[in-house]
């Protein structure tokens, strides 16, 4: 199942350092957080997935890939 895997993603991309450059972009949090939350939707998780996507949504609200899971889950 891809779902601990997703977990594994999440948190090591949760361990990397956020830079002192506010320009230098945090790769991979908001991704690994949609991916995850896609998944846990797929296994009817809804809180879970709820709560994983407004997460990635906070790290980037622009992107497009977690804005349709976000309309998935509505």
């Amino acid at each position: 199942m891809a779902l601990p895997l997703l977990e594994e993603t999440v948190a090591c991309a949760e361990r990397e350092p956020a830079s002192a450059d506010p320009w230098m972009p945090a790769w991979g949090r908001a991704e690994a957080l949609a991916w995850q939350a896609e998944a846990l939707r797929q296994l009817k998780k809804t809180e879970a997935a709820r709560a994983a996507i407004t997460r990635s949504l906070d790290l980037d609200s622009q992107w497009e890939f977690a804005r349709a899971i976000k309309a998935k889950l509505s």
